[in-house]
């Protein structure tokens, strides 16, 4: 992860994890959360990522228990522009079944 972060590509990992997430950028990504390495995501997607990535996580990690991705989802739940997925945030915040998809 650190490698990533000096490289200058976990930007671009995830700038391509929004468009199509379904590859290696969604298995890379998920070898980061398993490995607790969040704390440059959590920073990314709080920084003006765009509303897809931060759905496509939020959906795919945001019933995770990392303590940081925790935090991130409660500061959605209270703070996000979007509507639809300030709902999402809070329903997993408050660990209620997630309906449909992002």
């Amino acid at each position: 992860a650190d490698a990533f972060q000096r490289a200058g590509l976990l930007p671009v990992l995830l700038a391509q994890y929004a468009i199509d997430g379904d590859g290696i950028e969604s298995r890379v990504l998920k070898q980061l959360v398993q490995m607790g390495k969040t704390s440059y995501i959590m920073a990314v997607l709080a920084n003006g990522s765009d509303e897809r990535l931060r759905g496509k996580f939020l959906a795919n990690f945001g019933r995770h228990t990392d303590p940081q991705i925790r935090s991130w989802v409660a500061g959605m739940a209270t703070h996000e522009p979007d509507l639809e997925l300030r709902h999402k945030a809070v329903n997993i915040a408050l660990g209620l079944p997630q309906m449909g998809g992002i």
